[in-house]
């Protein structure tokens, strides 16, 4: 089968980029602290095409129309708020050193569920050839630097739905 490196163009290039900071790190004796962000969402985050599922599903929710949802549903992501990324990124910027930062909060959703967070109708679509039934989050290092996350997308979600 296919690695997650080579999944698609966006998975290798991400691959690669890491591997030439580390070789830059190598060859010039520069410092470096490489993360790794994890479906950020919060205040000001755009719908549309390049969108998150987050506000796509929050715009489907106040026309009050179903969300398309790529198959099987069951594929879960961790999400992060916008403000413990940035609180991560500075205490990764002052004690970080290396790779693998992940910035991620612990809980996991499928779209089938963000969809029932929003009390929405869903229309499946086909699996996407690229689709993973889930991405690995590693946030064990950040969280050594002092880092935890702090907010609930649940609760964004209710507070969103509420305002």
């Amino acid at each position: 089968g296919i690695s997650g490196r080579d999944l698609s163009p966006y998975t290798w290039s991400k691959a690669v980029n890491t591997e030439l900071v580390a070789n830059y790190a190598r060859w010039y004796d520069l410092p470096y602290a490489i993360s790794y962000f994890y479906n950020v969402y919060g205040p000001r985050e755009l719908a549309g095409r390049y969108g998150t599922v987050v506000e796509i599903f929050y715009q489907n929710f106040k026309k009050g129309e179903p969300c398309r949802v790529n198959g099987p549903g069951t594929q879960t992501r961790n999400y992060t708020h916008v403000l413990d990324t940035v609180e991560a990124l500075l205490v990764i910027a002052e004690k970080g050193v290396g790779d693998e930062f992940g910035i991620a909060s612990d809980e996991a959703f499928s779209p089938l569920e963000l969809a029932e967070l929003y009390g929405l109708e869903v229309d499946l679509q086909p699996p996407r050839k690229t689709s993973r039934p889930s991405s690995t989050v590693v946030i064990d290092k950040t969280v050594a630097l002092g880092w935890q996350p702090t907010h609930s997308l649940k609760d964004y979600i209710a507070e969103k739905k509420n305002n």
